[in-house]
């Protein structure tokens, strides 16, 4: 049987260029489960226009397609021209928007929603259409019934991580040269764990993962790194060290089985505080950046969001980072009561800190998070192109032009007026990106 995954286009061609694309890691994953059907992998990121092509030349019997919240609107118009070009094809929808909000998705030209982890359940899907079995019985899904959705028995979490296949790489080979993270690419993916057990408001990756934090067998890991050719990594966990024990064995295989790499992960402040060691020894390994959530200055705004950290745990965490030379891509929320002497406190932060890469971000609820329950009713914009972290989606304190211009001159100023030349964007890279957003704001 023939399967056609999808990566969509991007939900803003000129920003998410600006910004970088990584590989379709979660899809090669469920095309390495797949591997008794023949599987093609289409990212529309780079051939947007080749769907009708594919779908000609190809003639899948399942097309699926993972989606974002911000990338909703491109994922519809992709289904909905599959379904027009045959409905003899049975269209897939998956990711974290389809299983927070799977009722987004009981449209016409949608059969399945797969909802959580789609490795063993796509699998299962793909099976049980192939030998026309009964669909309700696959469990982790949600089918249209009478114009409303029909949910299986849920499916429970992969406990063991060693029992997905390992990502097929090979159907993007035609594209890896150009998957990247600012000036270093190209850029691979792969993962060590998966879940996290701390619940961020704004966050969505515990409710998926139902709190829960799984590991990856380190045999595995390094197997799976060892066939990727592409020297940068980015290890994709929400909190890599998380797990001190496993994060040590990790480091210790990586180190014997003589991969040069240079890495770069994400990672909480007060793991770090708590493993400067550890990061030390990752640091001789090639770990080279790491991307932490500063998110606020105060403790009570950290608080508001549910962080579980402190503005003490955060300076000592970044000072820990800064004396073992690793770069820091620190993260910060802009709150829509922000007030011009809330933006000034974040550049003098960045400056004492000397933070080379730090990334602002509005507060963006995003469906089925608590933030989003909590502030759905303040929402004065709900359309899903705008749910990216770049724009307001809330009524500023401050009119909404000076907000802007407010937020565009923390990166005006964090980077093209910085003293720090090693960011990870080029100059021209960044006054692009405000130049689009600019334009971008000046409509809204």
């Amino acid at each position: 049987m023939k399967i056609l995954l999808i990566q969509p286009p991007r939900w803003n061609k000129s920003l998410s260029l600006l910004i970088g694309d990584q590989e379709p890691l979660n899809l090669e994953t469920i095309a390495g489960m797949l591997s008794q059907h023949e599987v093609k992998l289409l990212d529309m990121r780079f051939d947007e226009d080749k769907l009708l092509s594919t779908l000609e030349t190809y003639n899948p019997d399942i097309v699926g397609i993972t989606t974002v919240t911000c990338e909703y609107n491109n994922s519809c118009e992709v289904l909905q021209k599959v379904k027009s070009y045959s409905c003899s094809i049975l269209t897939v929808v998956g990711g974290v928007h389809a299983t927070l909000v799977p009722e987004d998705f009981n449209r016409d030209f949608v059969d399945v929603v797969v909802l959580g982890e789609g490795e063993i359940t796509f699998k299962e899907l793909a099976e049980a259409y192939e030998l026309k079995c009964d669909l309700s019985a696959v469990k982790g899904i949600a089918l249209k019934k009478n114009g409303r959705l029909f949910f299986t028995e849920k499916r429970e979490l992969i406990e063991d991580l060693n029992s997905i296949s390992l990502p097929n790489r090979a159907l993007t080979r035609e594209h890896r040269q150009f998957y990247s993270r600012g000036r270093f690419h190209p850029i691979a993916s792969i993962y060590s764990t998966k879940g996290c057990p701390y619940r961020c408001s704004f966050c969505c990756t515990w409710i998926t993962s139902g709190k829960k934090f799984r590991t990856r067998g380190v045999d595995i890991f390094i197997k799976d790194l060892a066939n990727i050719e592409e020297y940068y990594i980015i290890i994709t966990d929400d909190n890599t060290i998380h797990d001190n024990r496993y994060s040590e064995e990790l480091f210790k295989a990586v180190d014997t089985s003589g991969i040069k790499k240079e890495y770069q992960f994400f990672g909480r402040t007060d793991t770090i505080v708590k493993n400067p060691a550890l990061l030390e020894k990752w640091r001789r390994v090639g770990l080279k950046r790491l991307l932490i959530g500063v998110e606020h200055l105060s403790d009570k705004r950290l608080r508001s969001v549910n962080k579980g950290t402190t503005q003490a745990i955060n300076k000592k965490a970044l000072e820990i980072l800064r004396d073992l030379d690793i770069d820091i891509i620190a993260y910060f929320i802009v709150e829509p009561d922000f007030e011009k002497k809330d933006f000034d406190a974040i550049t003098r932060y960045c400056n004492e800190m000397q933070l080379s890469d730090p990334v602002f971000t509005c507060l963006t609820a995003f469906p089925g998070t608590l933030l989003y329950h909590k502030m759905k009713d303040q929402l004065i914009d709900e359309n899903y192109e705008l749910f990216d972290t770049l724009h307001c989606l809330f009524k500023t304190k401050l009119p909404k032009k000076l907000f802007y211009e407010y937020y565009l001159n923390l990166y005006q100023r964090a980077y093209l007026n910085n003293y720090n030349k090693d960011s990870s964007y080029a100059d021209k890279e960044i006054e692009q990106l405000l130049g689009l957003l600019k334009k971008d704001y000046d409509v809204l």
